[in-house]
């Protein structure tokens, strides 16, 4: 049975048991990862008081071959954005990373640098006035890092390059990127 160790954002988590939780983890060096936390809800558990959204710290995992569930046996709290419990745009933004980060990656599939941009994103959106930028910086980098990056130096239906006096463009998503004449159906 492989055990890993590694630094983990809480993405999901979800009450098992009255005592255990099921978590769903960025892993820096591991990717997605699912994990039940039996009894991380007791006072003696080495869970550091259980899993919450976002939060990051040290896990502990023993993953077996086959399974859907690697079973955690350790979790020490790193950091906590206490901010997202007090501002509402903050918030959403980022629950919205989070549950973008766990819709886009595959489990076991490891992307750091995603891990690293999610880490600066939530730490930049402490500041009400970086919330809109960080999101956005964190979206694309995202994109970017698997696959789905949209094209946004030309006209995806022309070929022609977008010219730089151009204030709006429209966004074509079954085309996959932006396109000069920004009224149409699927914009």
């Amino acid at each position: 049975m492989p055990t890993l160790s590694d630094t983990a954002i809480c993405l999901r988590c979800w009450d098992f048991s009255e005592t255990s939780q099921t978590v769903s983890l960025l892993l820096r060096e591991h990717g997605l990862l699912r994990g039940l936390a039996k009894g991380a809800r007791r006072e003696r558990a080495s869970f550091s008081g259980g899993f919450d959204v976002l939060t990051r710290g040290r896990i502990v995992a023993i993953v077996k071959p086959g399974r859907d569930l690697a079973t955690l046996t350790e979790w020490k709290l790193e950091g906590v954005h206490r901010w997202l419990h007090h501002r509402l745009a903050a918030n959403r933004a980022a629950y919205l990373a989070a549950d973008l980060t766990g819709r886009l990656l595959d489990l076991g599939d490891p992307h750091p640098e995603v891990f690293d941009a999610l880490v600066e994103a939530l730490e930049r959106m402490a500041d009400p006035a970086e919330v809109g930028s960080a999101l956005a910086a964190f979206q694309w980098r995202l994109l970017v890092s698997t696959g789905f990056r949209p094209e946004v130096a030309t006209d995806v239906q022309t070929g022609a390059a977008i010219p730089a006096e151009s204030e709006v463009v429209g966004f074509a998503p079954h085309a996959g990127g932006v396109v000069v004449e920004p009224d149409g159906p699927d914009r």
